[in-house]
């Protein structure tokens, strides 16, 4: 399978999926090649709440806070 990797992704990453078979492109970091999003994550049964952006897009992931009252 071809994969396009960021050139900020660490070496040891590319070295490993080109031993798992990949044919592995390296781009320039943040060059508008990759599209750019924001996702949030519950955690079950915990209440915990984890959110990422990544920084080529001006947005932000804020998970919803859990309910103070009742």
């Amino acid at each position: 399978m071809d994969v396009s990797i960021e050139a900020l992704v660490p070496e040891p990453v590319r070295v490993e999926l080109k031993r798992l078979g990949h044919d592995v492109t390296v781009v320039p970091p943040r060059s508008g090649v990759f599209g750019s999003g924001q996702a949030v994550m519950s955690h079950d049964g915990t209440r915990v709440h984890f959110g990422a952006s990544e920084p080529r897009h001006d947005g932000a992931a804020i998970p919803e806070a859990p309910p103070v009252f009742g």
